[in-house]
């Protein structure tokens, strides 16, 4: 009887070892929640259509919960299709057992996206600064890598997010001046946005290494270092908007190279308005030459000054 009784035990515990490693990589096939996606998606924007091929049930292991997982669904935002790899959607498993399957998680990773097709989608979005700098200064470049966590309570409303990524060979205009090979990873959710590995080039001045951490509340503080190598001469300087009301200290010929570390900090209010800021630089192996078209007489000096 006892042999029996293990017999049945150790066949319950196989059995059951057997669905939890098969649901946690290969899953189940499924059509039924497919509705249940679409109408909740539709809850959230109307704008949006959706399609599935396939929906496997899988078993995530560390949390020990339920997901549903798509691979390369159909989705547009108002006729513009937006490339995603993969979908997943997290079920509360007691909400399945009374079968009124609620959703409490969706984590959306796509493949690369180029900045047209952004464009494309926040021209629908609420006007804003941001935006309209995006549309107006932002020309090349892609996302790429990027993962969106929602959150969301029993209502379906969102309660929390977690969006992380990378955007490379961006352009950007500043002025006319243009800021090119813009490269830099991203995470940020309701309180914080991290910008780290920060790369680009403008006018002569090269961005090795850089990071912004962003806090939000109603004081927005910004707080960011970058690193820059500098090559810079007259013409580079004279073609350069920002020096326009300094062009009388550059019509001699200047040669400027070395490294600058550059510190600051800034708050806002929450119209953004500019509250406080504090900027520090800090050079290394700086070498100047400055070459007067005429040489210059001096009290202080035997000869004239020409270098």
């Amino acid at each position: 009887m006892k042999k029996l009784i293990y017999f049945f035990t150790f066949s319950i515990f196989i059995l059951f070892l057997s669905v939890i490693i098969f649901l946690s990589t290969s899953g189940i096939e499924t059509s039924k929640f497919n509705n249940l996606i679409i109408e909740q998606i539709k809850k959230q924007n109307k704008q949006v259509n959706v399609g599935f091929k396939k929906i496997k049930i899988k078993l995530d292991l560390k949390k020990f919960n339920l997901f549903l997982i798509t691979q390369n669904p159909k989705i547009q935002y108002e006729g513009t299709n937006i490339p995603i790899k993969e979908v997943r959607v997290y079920l509360k498993l007691s909400s399945i057992i009374k079968n009124k399957p609620q959703l409490n998680r969706i984590v959306i990773s796509n493949n690369q996206v180029d900045i047209s097709t952004i464009k494309k989608i926040i021209t629908r979005s609420k006007p804003s600064n941001l935006k309209s700098f995006f549309l107006n200064n932002i020309n090349g470049g892609i996302l790429n890598k990027s993962l969106i966590d929602l959150k969301f309570k029993d209502t379906f409303v969102l309660e929390d997010y977690k969006i992380n990524g990378s955007f490379e060979n961006i352009e950007a205009k500043l002025k006319k001046n243009k800021i090119s090979k813009v490269n830099f990873n991203f995470i940020f959710d309701k309180n914080l946005i991290l910008i780290n590995s920060i790369r680009a080039s403008y006018e002569g001045i090269n961005i090795k290494n850089g990071s912004i951490d962003v806090k939000r509340s109603k004081i927005t503080e910004i707080e960011g270092n970058l690193n820059s190598f500098i090559d810079l001469n007259e013409i580079k300087i004279n073609n350069n908007e920002y020096f326009k009301n300094s062009k009388f200290l550059f019509k001699n010929k200047i040669n400027l190279k070395g490294e600058i570390l550059h510190s600051f900090n800034i708050s806002l209010s929450e119209t953004l308005e500019v509250l406080n800021y504090k900027y520090n630089a800090k050079g290394k192996n700086l070498y100047l030459e400055y070459v007067f078209n005429k040489k210059i007489k001096s009290n202080f000096f035997e000869n004239d000054l020409k270098k």
